[in-house]
């Protein structure tokens, strides 16, 4: 992460080395924030006064950057303290994220899809037995209905759960 102070001037007091390599400069130390990054120096003003939020995001160097803004210390008119992040480092991040959860979800469905299908291939077996009873043959034809219903559940709920939200 890049980080920045900056004073109530404006001017940067701090950047450490990511911060100056996602602002595509060297030495911004006692640089005005309006030269460096005019996108995040009016989100500083507007947040600064209670008009704007605390996060933007912007282009420079020609990359895009996230930025997250701070009170340092003190009052609001004191130093800012902003987070700097690369905005296509974060995308991978959200998409590793998207990823690692759809393969939780795929592997909870496959155990919802698997039990069933267990417990209609045990009651296949007990109906290839050799004549087996009218107990038996009810009761597996009520175990193959209630797993079918159960299946039937899980492909509608993973299709409710595929469905776009509307608003």
């Amino acid at each position: 992460s890049g980080v920045l102070v900056v004073d109530a001037e404006g001017a940067v007091r701090l950047a450490n080395p990511e911060a100056e390599r996602l602002l595509g400069r060297e030495g911004v130390h006692g640089q005005r924030l309006a030269d460096l990054a005019p996108a995040l120096d009016n989100t500083a003003i507007r947040w600064r006064s209670g008009e704007g939020g605390s996060r933007v995001q912007f282009q420079i160097a020609g990359h895009g950057v996230h930025a997250r803004l701070l009170i340092a210390a003190g009052e609001a008119g004191g130093e800012l303290l902003i987070f700097l992040e690369d905005a296509a480092k974060l995308r991978v991040q959200a998409q590793q994220v998207k990823l690692a959860a759809l393969g939780r979800l795929t592997a909870n469905i496959a155990h919802e899809i698997r039990n069933p299908l267990m417990i209609i291939k045990a009651a296949l077996h007990t109906l290839r037995r050799p004549a087996p009873s009218a107990d038996e043959l009810r009761e597996v034809a009520a175990d193959i209905d209630g797993e079918v219903v159960r299946l039937n559940r899980v492909v509608n709920d993973v299709l409710d759960f595929a469905r776009p939200i509307a608003f």
